[in-house]
């Protein structure tokens, strides 16, 4: 049986560094872990450009989001 792990994290934290500490110590407990951000903040390409293994807009919701484009996004994340 194949157990997928999902975070969604909300990006209000403006400090470079307190998002990468959390990314890294999520991938560290499990590296396997999809982190799908959600933020209210135009930060796709500047979170793309500091988080390795986000490489798609896909990994990032922006808000406001409706439910239903929410729950596509983590079904897409799931499926990858």
């Amino acid at each position: 049986m194949n157990l997928q792990s999902l975070t969604v994290l909300q990006s209000i934290l403006l400090l470079k560094s307190l998002i990468l500490r959390t990314y890294y110590r999520l991938k560290a407990i499990n590296r396997y872990i999809k982190i799908l951000f959600v933020s209210a903040l135009d930060a796709v390409p500047e979170l793309v450009s500091i988080l390795p293994d986000v490489k798609t807009t896909n990994d990032i919701i922006k808000k406001p989001v409706a439910l239903d484009d929410f729950i596509m996004a983590v079904k897409t994340a799931l499926v990858q």
